[in-house]
């Protein structure tokens, strides 16, 4: 099952998919710039974007590496 996991760069960051990868094997890292822990407050535009480019995808193999995540413009390819 694909997940998404999204944090903000200056609080959890890459840190949300270290933790999904613990129990998922496909998962999409997405990291908000200039945004901590309140996503949707302080980046809503970025954040809605990687969601709907996340449920948007017509293939469940876009992976990242872990470390490596995925600009949210890179979600819509």
């Amino acid at each position: 099952m694909p997940v998404l996991a999204i944090g903000g760069a200056k609080s959890f960051g890459a840190n949300v998919a270290i933790v999904m990868r613990n129990a998922a094997d496909n998962v999409t890292e997405v990291m908000i710039a200039n945004s901590g822990h309140w996503l949707m407050e302080e980046q809503p535009t970025a954040t809605i974007a990687a969601v709907h480019s996340f449920l948007d995808r017509k293939t469940t193999t876009t992976k990242s590496l872990p470390g490596k995540p995925l600009d949210v413009g890179q979600l819509g390819r």
